[in-house]
């Protein structure tokens, strides 16, 4: 239970961390020189794509027990072996 619950803060901190960075960067990158920022709609469409992404990859890396606190931990029976 203490590994899933792991995992589902780490998908929501990497969401998270997408939204900051996102709503720090775009605005930055619409405002330079040459930049032809592309209508809201594409942006929405974009910024879904990319937010339920970063949650995919959390849950990814989670499950595949790469990140602190997702590793499976081994059980008394396979440790005596």
């Amino acid at each position: 239970m203490k590994r899933i619950m792991f995992i589902i803060l780490w998908a929501i901190g990497f969401w998270v961390a997408t939204l900051a960075v996102g709503s720090i960067c775009l605005p930055i990158i619409s405002r330079l020189e040459g930049w032809s920022f592309p209508p809201p709609l594409i942006v929405g469409e974009i910024w879904t794509v990319i937010s339920v992404g970063s949650l995919l990859v959390g849950l990814s890396l989670g499950s595949r027990g790469l990140l602190p606190g997702t590793k499976k931990s081994k059980s008394k029976t396979d440790a005596g072996q």
